[in-house]
């Protein structure tokens, strides 16, 4: 499929369009959140929108003129819509190919965002009025891994136990703090998030906006004996809803500590 026929379809986050997760082939999909409407184009290289941007975009309020920085964008979706809320945006992420497609999505949406690419702030020396972080949190078997290469293996590995990325960030996130700066961050109980959990009560103040149960992914029931171990251990707190396993996801607004 060229770009220039890529036709806009509505998509449902709770529907898992394909068992991988990722596209086949360039897609360009509609997204409605509280009224605004966000064309995204997705392709092969980055991984798509999923359920978790869904309840990120819910929950949280960007004011208008607020510097926003959106860390690991991806394709850009929840940049943009902070940016259609009228906040100033910044967007990083380690993916060349992530941050080509989220410029091109900025365009599709009419709104500017200022992109750079690399690890966590990607080098930017300033500080935010809001930062947003849906980093790669799943604890990913190395068949899988395997499976669908190295490329796409970083946009979605939280290391041996999902929260390496997320404990790197709590660190760094520090230097880009003023005293009213809040982080939005999600914490996935398919990772080690007691141990992510208790670094952010150690740093930060911390209020749980929202929780919401979310599938996880196949590469789960397909390990089942493996992630029964995890959760035997206490690392991770995953379980079965019907036929279904899932997981928890947590919405965190962290402010600063006067003593940080």
């Amino acid at each position: 499929m060229v770009e220039d026929d890529l036709v806009p379809a509505s998509i449902g986050f709770a529907r898992n369009r394909q068992k991988s997760h990722f596209v086949k082939e360039p897609e360009l999909r509609k997204y409605s959140f509280w009224g605004l409407e966000i064309l995204t184009k997705v392709t092969p290289d980055i991984f798509p929108p999923s359920c978790c941007a869904s309840f990120i975009v819910g929950n949280i309020t960007i004011f208008p003129g607020e510097k926003v920085v959106d860390v690991g964008t991806g394709s850009g979706i929840l940049a943009i819509f902070a940016a259609k809320k009228g906040g100033i945006v910044s967007a990083t992420d380690t993916s060349a190919d992530a941050i080509a497609v989220a410029e091109k999505n900025a365009v599709l949406n009419n709104v500017k965002l200022s992109l750079h690419k690399g690890k966590y702030f990607a080098g930017v020396n300033e500080k935010f009025d809001v930062i947003i972080a849906n980093l790669p949190q799943e604890i990913v078997p190395n068949s899988y891994l395997k499976s669908v290469g190295s490329k796409l293996s970083k946009t979605i590995d939280g290391g041996k136990l999902g929260n390496k990325h997320v404990l790197k960030f709590l660190e760094l996130a520090k230097n880009h703090l003023h005293k009213d700066t809040r982080i939005f961050l999600p914490v996935y109980t398919a990772t080690d998030y007691a141990s992510t959990i208790r670094k952010i009560l150690f740093h930060y103040n911390a209020r749980l906006v929202a929780f919401e149960n979310i599938s996880t992914k196949e590469f789960v029931p397909e390990n089942e004996t493996f992630f029964r171990s995890l959760n035997e251990r206490g690392k991770t707190r995953i379980f079965k809803k019907g036929k279904n396993w899932v997981a928890n996801v947590y919405l965190f607004e962290l402010t600063p500590k006067n003593r940080d």
